[in-house]
């Protein structure tokens, strides 16, 4: 080797080290800068440059990039714990997008991998993704339990990780309606609040109808920088706060700002609320018709691709009959026909969050078509508020009281 591609070789080796090291310490931008150049140079003799640059990918909301980035870095790792938490990764990012049969791959892969004895980090984080995969196939209240479990853990968190347990156990908890105890779990950590828990911390404030508090979390998120995961979970609280405000104009521009964020990420199960807010602003706004589609089109292919776990299932058809309430589809096609399959979806269901969206949609459907049935739709509303979505309850009244 000479002199000059000496140099070259060091300052590659120095760029993934900056890369790893800027990573660790959250300064993803200048991480992402840092890993482009040791991979656009074509060495990474230790895989750290490439490492970022598949968290990075997770954390712009692609995660199909980011599974087939961690994927291929096993692959070239071959063997060993880097191999196995490569595969850990790739199986974790396939569970979020409904890519179960990709993770259960990647998954027997890993676990396949793992020395005997192995270590106790590996396991931990191979019992979380299998909790993460077991929760997108429909077991979602056993899941948050298991991963609420792993969080109060002595191992050390996985620097390149998706979401802590933690947050995946909040993601859980707020899909099966349990917000508050989703808050309390966020209460009582002790660290100083990461951008991603003030946004999960706005997002279950929203929820429940605590809209100050929301609005003061998601500006104390604001101060910190965020890349396009967490943009999205923020803009699905701006335009959640915007249309609980009822204030069509405030809901447009909201929708404006945050349509070039949405644009492109991937949609994720355990977020399908989040899109389902984001869908419901969009169809508000004549301009934002064909990105509601679009939302709508990326949930239901999410949710085929998991195979159709009814909790998915329902959600994709609450936020159907959502979008026709914003549209104010007075026909109420659309409503009345996503109201049929979450009846068929809570009659197979047995599950009291479903057939609780099950009524209030097919309420909605004959509010939007002008048939008010006082008690049915106060029953409605009590469902609604006893599985968590007060705010919708207080709408669906609003809009037969009108």
């Amino acid at each position: 080797m000479n002199a000059a591609d000496h140099v070259t070789t060091l300052a590659v080796s120095a760029d993934a080290d900056q890369a790893d090291q800027a990573w660790r310490a959250g300064d993803q931008i200048a991480a992402i800068a840092a890993a482009d150049r040791a991979l656009a140079a074509g060495a990474d003799p230790e895989g750290r440059a490439a490492m970022v640059a598949a968290a990075t990918a997770a954390a712009d909301g692609a995660l199909t990039e980011s599974a087939a980035r961690w994927r291929r870095i096993a692959a070239i790792v071959g063997t060993g714990g880097d191999a196995v938490q490569a595969r850990g990764r790739a199986a974790l990012a396939w569970a979020l997008v409904g890519r179960v049969d990709e993770a259960l791959v990647d998954l027997a892969a890993a676990r396949d991998g793992l020395a005997d004895p192995a270590p106790r980090g590996l396991t931990v984080m191979l019992d979380g993704v299998s909790a993460v995969i077991d929760a997108v196939r429909g077991d979602l209240s056993s899941a948050a339990m298991r991963l609420s479990g792993l969080a109060a853990t002595t191992v050390p968190p996985d620097p390149f990780a998706v979401d802590t347990w933690q947050e995946l156990a909040i993601l859980l908890l707020a899909a099966t309606g349990e917000e508050e105890a989703a808050r309390a779990m966020l209460a009582a950590d002790p660290t100083e609040p990461t951008a991603r828990r003030l946004l999960l911390a706005a997002w279950l404030d929203m929820r429940v109808g605590r809209l100050a508090d929301a609005k003061v979390g998601l500006a104390k998120a604001a101060s910190q920088r965020a890349l396009r995961r967490n943009a999205v979970l923020a803009a699905a609280i701006t335009v959640g706060l915007a249309r609980r405000s009822g204030d069509p104009n405030l809901l447009a521009s909201c929708w404006h700002r945050a349509a070039p964020v949405v644009a492109g990420a991937e949609v994720e199960l355990l977020q399908l609320d989040v899109w389902g807010e984001l869908s419901a602003a969009a169809a508000a706004v004549p301009a934002g018709t064909a990105a509601a589609a679009s939302i709508a089109a990326s949930l239901d292919e999410a949710v085929v691709a998991a195979g159709g776990p009814v909790w998915c299932a329902a959600g994709a058809e609450w936020w159907r009959v959502q979008r026709a309430v914003m549209a104010r589809d007075a026909a109420s096609a659309a409503a009345t026909a996503a109201a049929d399959s979450l009846g068929e979806l809570a009659e197979s269901a047995g599950s009291a969050q479903v057939d609780a969206l099950a009524v209030a949609a097919r309420s909605w459907s004959e509010v939007l078509a002008g048939n008010v049935d006082v008690d049915w739709v106060r029953r409605a509303g009590a469902r609604l508020v006893a599985v968590g979505r007060p705010w919708e309850a207080a709408a669906l009244c609003m809009a037969a009281a009108s």
